[in-house]
């Protein structure tokens, strides 16, 4: 068994997520973003009854990468999303208009309706990515690297994961992604799972109690340690 682990400066929670619900929603706000609908003389817009979230791209997570994509799609007689297509997107790099176009494909709809009958409608959505802090870590600042003047935390004990006796038998490999924030005093706080491996077997309670324990040099900015957000990676290796 390998337990590997990668730092990296960020700022969330994410508010994106492999997610979605069944409701009957017209043309408006949504979880994710926003969509409209301009239908033709005497024709209804669709009714949105399944919304996929979009994943956040594990390059966009590390980069700190926010912003929204734009997107144009035909809702067609089966309520389907059809001819997807980016209309304004971010860097094509960080794979999030990617993940707009594969959640968006994922939506369902109430098709919209002309005398009564179905009809293709074209709608054009918009799905937000954005980073937040946990909730409980708005008391005090919290910086991110990329801020001016501001330095890494460095890593002065690491404690291993240990893999929990029933997801080693399941055989259960890949990646824990953690935020926490490391303090001036190099503890962390406010741990978060923000990309699952395990809910059920242990391996996510294991990242984070392994990440409880390890200890840093703070960050710092202009000199001063400070509270800084970060995201580590726990790889969990079966050998």
């Amino acid at each position: 068994m390998r337990v590997s682990r990668s730092l990296l400066a960020s700022c969330l929670l994410l508010l994106c997520g492999p997610a979605a619900f069944a409701h009957q929603t017209p043309p408006g706000q949504t979880a994710t973003g926003r969509w409209t609908c301009r239908p033709e003389t005497g024709a209804a817009c669709p009714l949105l009854t399944q919304e996929v979230k979009p994943d956040y791209p594990l390059k966009a997570l590390q980069g700190t990468i926010e912003g929204t994509v734009r997107l144009e799609c035909l809702v067609t007689v089966k309520g389907r999303c059809s001819n997807v297509k980016v209309t304004g997107g971010l860097d094509p790099r960080s794979g999030l208009n990617d993940a707009a176009v594969a959640a968006l494909k994922k939506w369902r709809f109430i098709p919209g309706t002309r005398n009564s009958q179905p009809i293709p409608v074209g709608i054009t959505v918009e799905l937000d990515f954005v980073l937040r802090l946990p909730a409980d870590a708005a008391e005090g600042l919290v910086y991110k690297v990329r801020d001016e003047g501001m330095k890494l935390p460095v890593l002065i004990k690491e404690v291993k994961s240990a893999y929990p006796p029933a997801a080693m038998k399941a055989r259960i490999e890949g990646s824990v992604w953690l935020v926490c924030i490391v303090e001036p005093a190099g503890v962390c706080s406010n741990i978060k799972v923000v990309r699952s491996l395990d809910d059920e077997l242990g391996l996510d309670e294991a990242a984070i109690r392994a990440l409880s324990q390890w200890r840093f040099l703070p960050g710092t900015k202009d000199g001063q340690p400070v509270r800084v957000l970060v995201t580590v990676e726990m790889n969990f290796t079966l050998k």
